[in-house]
């Protein structure tokens, strides 16, 4: 019986992790564990903008919004290193970043795409509390 229960328990736990780890979050961001699954993250730090991990963005999300985020690691990790590839009518800008706050030039380079433009945040570095440093996925977002 006592190790019926454990097993129980041990398959609760489960089902219940699998559970939290599907679960959509703000603005429909989606993490996912599920190995089988094609909009699966990758595992360890995502960049995040307008609450968002790529994908459609609304001007109204560009027009609130300043700073790129860092989700999937320990909370007061900030973003300290990045490039932003803007991309419309066929012309790329990049601008390199020190701080996970956008600066005025590049906030006024996403607030003028239009519709199909995107932008991207690569080479991305985030500062966790502990001291260390670590690498953060992004991915493309478009103006919708």
């Amino acid at each position: 019986m006592k190790n019926f229960l454990k097993s129980s328990h041990a398959a609760i736990l489960c089902g219940l992790f699998l559970f939290i780890s599907t679960q959509t979050v703000g603005n429909g961001l989606t993490i996912l564990c599920d190995s089988e699954s094609d909009t699966e993250i990758a595992g360890g730090a995502y960049a995040t903008f307008g609450g968002k991990f790529g994908g459609d963005i609304t001007s109204k999300d560009l027009m609130f919004n300043s700073e790129v985020g860092v989700a999937g690691c320990a909370a007061g990790s900030l973003i300290y290193k990045f490039s932003l590839h803007v991309n419309s009518d066929g012309k790329s800008k990049v601008f390199k970043g020190t701080s996970h706050v956008l600066t005025d030039e590049m906030l006024k380079s996403m607030r003028s795409l239009k519709q199909g433009g995107t932008f991207e945040f690569k080479d991305i570095k985030a500062h966790l509390p502990s001291g260390s440093d670590i690498d953060v996925l992004g991915r493309t977002f478009i103006v919708v």
